[in-house]
């Protein structure tokens, strides 16, 4: 689910919130919100990007 009219439509046919997990392309938070969605999860995304840059980046 990535588009604004399915996230819509899911956030005022439920009564229970709406949590969203990141997806490249998706990570707009505000955007989220505006859309109905609470919470928002990171889920791994944000530490495989951690981890990522400190392969890259820190030495041994």
């Amino acid at each position: 689910m990535k588009k604004d009219d399915e996230i819509i439509e899911i956030t005022i046919n439920i009564s229970a919130p709406l949590n969203v997990l990141s997806l490249p392309g998706l990570t707009k938070c505000i955007k989220l919100k505006e859309l109905g969605v609470k919470p928002f999860s990171f889920g791994n995304a944000l530490s495989n990007k951690m981890i990522a840059y400190l392969e890259k980046n820190v030495g041994e």
